[in-house]
């Protein structure tokens, strides 16, 4: 499992929305593709296949992201606490490590 948290001074969140900022779907899945990348340098996200965003998350809530490797890609949730945030499919190629 991997944890981390969206700051809420990211630039994303400006103006989104003012008074009560949500972390936008895209940011969300920017930091998760980063994060995979990082802990598994030998894979390369290509593209996203399906992504569903199930409840909002807020700024600087922490993110608890679980993934799987499939026949087709990797398969991903994540969580806040005991609320499942989002899930979703990435489509992968392996990188040549030279």
């Amino acid at each position: 499992m991997i944890e981390f948290l969206i700051s809420a001074d990211h630039p994303s969140l400006e103006g989104h929305f003012q008074g009560n900022p949500i972390v936008p779907g895209v940011t969300l899945l920017q930091e998760i593709k980063v994060r995979i990348e990082d802990e598994w340098p030998d894979l390369r996200i290509t593209g996203i296949m399906r992504a569903k965003f199930i409840e909002v998350l807020k700024p600087n809530q922490t993110v608890h992201l679980v993934v799987s490797e499939t026949n087709l890609g990797l398969k991903f949730t994540c969580h806040h606490q005991d609320t499942q945030i989002a899930t979703g499919h990435f489509k992968i190629s392996k990188r040549s490590l030279e």
